[in-house]
């Protein structure tokens, strides 16, 4: 995560009211009541290779330090290297499977701009057949952030199986994060979406991280999925934050996708960023969250082709199926019980 005009600040003004509805047209959202309190508790050429879910790196294609370094050679410096190379499969590891639900399709990608990195991505599967779809990117990169965001990771799957309130789910984890990111001056953004595959209904929540976008490619709208200034403020930067929680509805071929802010602040040669105009200006197209992300990743490597990589890349799409309906989406600004 780097300071810059897609920064975290960007999502941390709050709106005055809790438990007000707020929408926005086409879109569809509004604010879930407040039924939580603070819990006291070269990019263009990849170097690596685009990796699979639930798969390591193929052998022989990690670069981890360069072996015409200085150093190269040197016993200490050969040891970093292959604990580097463990550690990157370590993390690589807890990548999770894409998760099989009727009616959905799943894409993810992720790149570390280190050998490890501070983002990562999670499938959480919760009680009465929900599934939380969540991204998280810790400030900093490289060694330090992949650590505490193997501490994320953990959390995370313990607060949002425990809460069924997602808003809660996240208080709770930022109560428990906040001890130990402000000790070592750190915070991390975060994003879940609470999917319930048999009302089509999408819960989200937000820690001061790029909000969703959602592609609707029968009217061709693109719009972020939470209404501007309404995210928290990132994981561990207030113990007392209290976040909030906001419903949308999928229709068949909506295609909801989930990013870190290092596909937006990919810079080319000129130093201009991919930004979202460059997301929105690769959707139209086919809309299963395998062609979206495909699509994104190929305008994305265009912008960047040359220029080395600045900062991790996570990007998690998820498409509903045309076809029958096989229950009833939410309405428009209908609440959620």
């Amino acid at each position: 995560m780097r300071w810059s005009p897609f920064g975290w600040w960007n999502w941390q003004a709050r709106s005055p009211g809790r438990g007000r509805r707020s929408k926005i047209p086409g879109l569809g959202f509004e604010q879930l009541p407040d039924r939580s309190s603070p819990s006291a508790v070269a990019l263009g050429e990849l170097a690596l290779p685009v990796i699979p879910v639930g798969t390591g790196p193929p052998a022989g294609e990690v670069q981890v330090l360069a072996p015409g370094s200085a150093n190269s050679g040197h016993p200490a410096f050969e040891q970093d290297r292959r604990e580097l190379v463990q550690a990157q499969q370590v993390q690589l590891s807890l990548l999770p499977a894409q998760p099989d639900v009727p009616g959905y399709e799943f894409s993810t990608y992720y790149r570390p701009a280190r050998e490890v990195g501070g983002d990562s991505y999670d499938f959480i599967p919760l009680p009465t057949r929900r599934l939380a779809i969540t991204v998280g990117d810790v400030a900093g990169k490289g060694v330090p952030a992949a650590l505490l965001m193997a501490k994320v990771l953990a959390d995370a799957q313990f607060c949002f199986q425990l809460e069924e309130d997602p808003a809660a789910a996240l208080n709770r984890l930022n109560a428990r994060l906040y001890p130990h990111a402000s000790a070592v001056g750190r915070f991390v953004t975060f994003t879940a979406a609470v999917l319930d595959a048999e009302s089509h209904a999408v819960i989200l929540v937000n820690a001061g991280h790029p909000p969703p976008l959602l592609y609707r490619p029968g009217t061709g709208a693109v719009q972020e999925a939470l209404p501007k200034g309404t995210a928290g403020l990132p994981l561990g930067v207030e113990k007392g934050e209290v976040y909030r929680a906001f419903r949308i509805g999928l229709q068949p071929g909506d295609c909801l996708i989930l990013y870190s802010d290092g596909v937006t602040e990919a810079m080319d040669e000129d130093r201009t960023l991919f930004g979202l105009d460059g997301v929105r200006s690769a959707l139209p197209g086919e809309a299963s969250a395998r062609a979206v992300g495909d699509r994104i990743l190929v305008a994305l490597r265009q912008h960047a082709s040359g220029c080395a990589q600045n900062d991790d890349i996570t990007l998690v799409c998820v498409s509903r199926s045309d076809g029958p309906e096989q229950g009833q989406a939410p309405a428009a600004g209908e609440a959620a019980d």
